[in-house]
């Protein structure tokens, strides 16, 4: 006969499941916990449109080869920027997991520049943000990196961050969003623009099919067979 496991070894089942997929391995990047651990960032990216927006920038690491490999994951040690008088719009995407709409700040991007005191805003760095509704993407919104006082393994450089709270992109509370689009240009300010290292969900769920694989799997931990 068959047997449903009692539901102490649903539970059980289920943390092991999520933690075999990276939700029950928290990570720090700059001050801020991301509870879904490396799957919280964005997976891959690419240009948009325009020129002069390059991916081999670093901060102590090796040039990334692609715009997806320089914007995947938490790595801040690759970046993307502009050269000369660049300008262009990189879409920056989530394929294993989405980031909702909930309290408070929802996606943290981070930046690299020169060292300046922990709460200090750089305009310097400035570059503009969208977000993706599931129908449209909204207009760029203007934003300067916030200095976190954390460092890159390059000693001139530390990390900012800039906070989006999706709700201030007409995202409904709740709602999922899958991509956001990253406006890059020379501001004339003395510095290029934006140097975007990484892109995290602080408000992470997991893509729906991978949602149901965990589903499908607990299942089957949830059935076992007697003879």
């Amino acid at each position: 006969m068959t047997e449903v496991l009692p539901i102490r070894h649903l539970v059980a089942a289920l943390i092991v499941l999520f933690s075999a997929a990276g939700f029950a391995s928290p990570i720090s990047v700059g001050g801020f916990s991301f509870e879904a651990g490396e799957i919280a960032f964005a997976d891959t990216a690419s240009l948009v449109s325009g020129s002069g927006v390059r991916f081999t920038c670093t901060t102590g690491g090796t040039a990334a080869s692609s715009y997806a490999e320089a914007l995947s994951g938490s790595d801040t040690t690759q970046c993307v920027n502009v050269s000369g008088g660049g300008d262009g719009i990189v879409e920056v995407q989530f394929t294993d997991n989405l980031v909702q709409n909930g309290a408070g700040t929802d996606l943290v991007i981070f930046e690299v520049s020169g060292p300046q005191p922990p709460g200090t805003s750089d305009p310097a760095e400035h570059f503009e943000v969208s977000v993706f509704n599931g129908t449209a993407f909204s207009a760029f919104v203007g934003s300067d990196p916030v200095a976190t006082g954390f460092g890159t393994p390059d000693t001139t450089l530390e990390i900012f961050a800039v906070q989006i709270d999706l709700s201030s992109f007409g995202i409904a509370p709740g709602a999922l969003v899958d991509r956001v689009r990253l406006h890059l240009f020379n501001n004339g300010l003395g510095s290029k623009g934006g140097d975007i290292a990484a892109v995290g969900a602080l408000n992470s769920v997991p893509e729906p099919s991978t949602a149901t694989l965990l589903t499908l799997g607990l299942l089957g931990l949830a059935m076992r067979r007697r003879g």
